[in-house]
């Protein structure tokens, strides 16, 4: 076969092939990233599992990826898998959940039936990539995360009966939490949240505060903000992973923070590498899966790392065993305001109790005083009764009694007039001294200038003395 001159034979035979095999090429590839990548972490075996899109069940052996046995397929459709690259497992889920970023949908994995389901009937995308998830009590939780140009604070459950999203209501929380800082503690009571991601539009910032979430009654508390030494290793960390025990900080001298237990340590270089991804997508080969008691920084066999395998395993013992030199993360105690607060109400409430203490003691209270009364009347003697009835009938003229009548009245007349003066006095001093010891009335009887007579002196009882020798059984 002979072809005409100029003829391009590259355009007319060769380039045609050239089109069509890149189109077979490019729509296997295409084929291939519609199945996601789905690896989990098998606590009890120390290894990974995998999840195919040809129903295959897998697990790694240290060498390559070996079938371990066929999957049923539920409700699967790998339309819904469009622009997801891959499912996040849920750790300590029952039976095994995965959570596409981004879409809300749900996946399960159970292990005794062998199937593998998505059991939601939601149609969310684009709004919650980077938000928390965790399972508790049987049930599916998500908090915030951020899509079309903002970050969200939404916290919500998966129901099982209705298998939709439900939002939980929330109050004085934090409007804005991502993924990047968290840790939920060992118990499984509180979440913690720290330096989550602001977005706004093209504007994306820091909150530097701590937040505590109750996991039982989903209240959130505001624990104050991070400190400027914590905030500088978050920033110079390259890397991070999220454990039950706080959150690693890759920044060339590896750190521990500790939410929960207000502390920011060093690791001991010899205990811990650092060497794993800060996320689960696994395209380039490397991640970090999670579990109750250790986690593994392992290596998957891609195109450019063929016959790696899974590389260290870490106890989150020997990691708490090699902190050191702590620091403190976040201001703890109550705001200043509430020691001041506190203080001025406890001035207010002491001066009320002397308030109360000097009307408890005035004699006239019922039942509080009677005693006191009874004591003071029968320790009295002759004389002392003598006066008292004396300046009582006096206080009821509006009088009171001069030197000369307390003198007539007393039988003092044959002593002379310095006796009369120093037995007046003494008198007079002795029931002053038993009515303030006994009733708390100091002064009982005191002396003041006669008003029609200034050089003269007039001896009364106070206000508080002639209303108890008046209203007393003792002078009825």
């Amino acid at each position: 076969m002979r072809f005409k001159a100029g003829f391009p034979l590259f355009s007319h035979i060769v380039k045609p092939l050239y089109f069509i095999f890149l189109g077979l090429l490019m729509s296997r590839s295409a084929l291939a990233q519609d199945w996601p990548t789905v690896y989990w972490l098998d606590e009890e075996a120390e290894t990974l599992r995998s999840i195919e899109a040809d129903s295959s069940l897998r697990i790694w052996n240290g060498e390559f990826w070996e079938v371990e046995n066929t999957l049923t397929f539920e409700n699967i459709d790998v339309k819904d898998f469009e622009g997801v690259d891959a499912l996040m497992p849920i750790p300590f889920s029952s039976p095994l959940h995965f959570v596409a970023q981004g879409t809300q949908q749900v996946y399960t994995f159970n292990k005794s039936t062998s199937e593998f389901s998505r059991v939601d009937v939601t149609f969310h995308r684009g709004y919650n990539f980077n938000s928390i998830k965790w399972y508790r009590n049987d049930t599916l939780f998500s908090l915030g995360g951020y899509g079309f140009w903002h970050t969200h604070g939404v916290l919500s459950y998966f129901s099982n009966s209705s298998k939709e999203w439900h939002v939980i209501p929330t109050s004085n929380g934090p409007l804005n939490v991502t993924n990047d800082f968290y840790q939920i503690s060992e118990d499984g009571r509180f979440l913690y949240v720290a330096y989550s991601a602001v977005i706004h539009g093209s504007e994306v910032e820091r909150d530097p505060t701590v937040w505590r979430l109750n996991l039982q009654n989903f209240v959130w508390e505001n624990l104050g903000r991070l400190n400027k030494s914590t905030e500088e290793a978050i920033e110079k960390s390259k890397r991070k992973l999220n454990l039950p025990i706080g959150i690693i900080l890759g920044n060339g001298q590896n750190q521990l923070l500790d939410l929960r237990n207000n502390r920011l340590d060093y690791l001991e270089p010899s205990v811990i590498d650092l060497r794993f991804s800060s996320n689960n997508s696994f395209s380039n080969g490397r991640g970090a899966l999670v579990g109750r008691q250790f986690y593994l920084n392992f290596q998957v066999p891609t195109s450019s790392n063929l016959g790696r395998s899974i590389s260290l395993k870490y106890d989150y013992d020997k990691i708490l065993n090699a902190r050191r030199n702590p620091e403190e993360v976040y201001k703890t105690g109550w705001p200043t305001w509430i020691y001041i607060s506190i203080g001025l109400g406890g001035i207010g409430l002491m001066w009320l109790l002397w308030l109360l203490y000097r009307k408890l003691r005035q004699p006239f209270l019922k039942g509080s005083t009677v005693e006191a009364e009874e004591l003071f009347f029968q320790t009295l003697e002759r004389q002392e009764v003598t006066l008292l009835k004396a300046l009582l009938r006096s206080e009821m003229r509006g009088e009171g009694l001069k030197s000369a009548p307390i003198t007539e009245i007393m039988g003092w007349q044959r002593k002379s007039w310095d006796n009369q003066r120093k037995w007046r006095n003494n008198l007079i001093k002795e029931l002053n001294k038993r009515a303030e010891e006994n009733l708390n009335i100091p002064e009982l009887i005191y002396r003041e200038k006669d008003p029609h007579d200034k050089r003269e002196r007039v001896y009364r009882l106070n206000g508080d003395g002639f209303r108890l020798l008046r209203d007393s059984i003792h002078f009825n």
